[in-house]
């Protein structure tokens, strides 16, 4: 199945937004430097961007939903823990090598069977990276079955309802942030980044229903259309940076962030205007398979940075020098990661279900 190469490159951006997210809170000693605090204040609001893969991971399921080839449920959950499962187990061989400490080394173990963001995990801030893993891997599976099993009108209806409900508690419970990662959850059953998942997810999926029947139709087809709608993309690409990088909204109601992203998935689905048409290349693909391994090996980038960037008075009093450096750590661990990590543990995993079906 054809990718999306526009799509690829916003997974790649977006990534490196969540890691500039969490870079500020990481540095231990500032030097006094005030930059980091006035940066870390603007980009507080760089989790949102956690909502644009939950999305983006709800269109892809649908789509993959519509192809007559598409795995039996035990099949795909087994392609989930091949493509999620190597880089979570060598996060938790790395924490048992780097920490040497119990609570952190059990906490990571639980992560092995992605259980963070089910509730049984009490000390989620240990290693709080691996919600957002654990809170996709059985959101996708729930409903990946539901799609499956169940006819059309009923799947959209509870998902509807899904998607409504969930949207609502967590921005009830957070008054009006889209936050929650792993622990946090409400009347002591719904955990909120379960419910962030579902959220997000669910609205992916109509989001394809959407794209499917916008497909057929040439909305671009005129000069005046093609304009408006690559103003609209730029204009929704530069809200996102901006506001998740560069400056925190001061209003509390963050829902205004999903209009934005839905109407970037289909924008650049559709390929509607000149930046989602200007991505759609082979580079933005190549960049954006590099998204999931950049977001969970920022746990060594960061664990680099602390025992020698952060540690230099020179380098930390030049923030913009450290900031460059520290994504650059990052970016190289990802792609170390999925070259040394990802494929070669999906090459063998692969080989052994097949050998294993034969």
């Amino acid at each position: 199945m054809a990718k999306f190469k526009n799509i690829e490159f916003l997974r790649f951006i977006f990534s490196l937004i969540i890691v500039h997210f969490h870079l500020y809170p990481s540095i231990g000693n500032t030097f006094g430097v005030p930059f980091y605090q006035t940066m870390g204040t603007a980009a507080r609001d760089g989790y949102l961007v956690v909502e644009m893969f939950f999305i983006l991971s709800g269109f892809f399921l649908c789509r993959g939903c519509q192809c007559d080839t598409s795995p039996a449920w035990s099949d795909f959950a087994l392609g989930k823990i091949i493509r999620m499962w190597p880089l979570a187990a060598f996060i938790w061989l790395f924490d048992i090598a780097a920490y040497q400490n119990f609570e952190i080394t059990y906490t990571a173990f639980l992560n092995l069977f992605f259980l963070q963001s089910t509730g049984l995990v009490l000390n989620y801030r240990l290693s709080v990276l691996m919600w957002f893993v654990s809170a996709l891997f059985w959101v996708l599976l729930f409903y990946y079955y539901l799609l499956k099993n169940f006819d059309r009108q009923k799947t959209d209806l509870w998902m509807a309802l899904i998607v409504f409900f969930s949207y609502a508690a967590v921005i009830n419970h957070n008054h009006g942030a889209l936050s929650g990662a792993g622990g946090p959850v409400i009347g002591g059953v719904f955990n909120l980044g379960i419910l962030r998942a579902l959220a997000g997810v669910g609205l992916g999926c109509f989001l394809f229903r959407l794209y499917r029947i916008l497909s057929t139709r040439n909305l671009a087809a005129n000069r005046k259309a093609f304009v408006l709608f690559s103003l609209l993309e730029a204009g929704c690409l530069l809200f996102v940076l901006v506001n998740t990088v560069f400056r925190h909204i001061s209003y509390s109601d963050k829902f205004v962030f999903i209009p934005v992203f839905a109407w970037l998935v289909l924008s650049f689905c559709l390929r509607l205007g000149v930046v989602s048409r200007l991505l759609e290349n082979d580079f933005s693909q190549k960049l954006g398979k590099y998204a999931y391994a950049i977001y969970v090996m920022q746990v060594i980038a960061f664990y680099i940075c602390n025992r020698t960037l952060w540690k230099s008075e020179t380098v930390v009093g030049r923030p913009l020098l450290n900031i460059t450096l520290t994504l650059a750590i990052a970016l190289s661990a990802g792609i170390a990661g999925y070259h040394f990590i990802e494929v070669p543990a999906k090459k063998i995993l692969s080989r052994r279900q097949r050998e294993n079906k034969s």
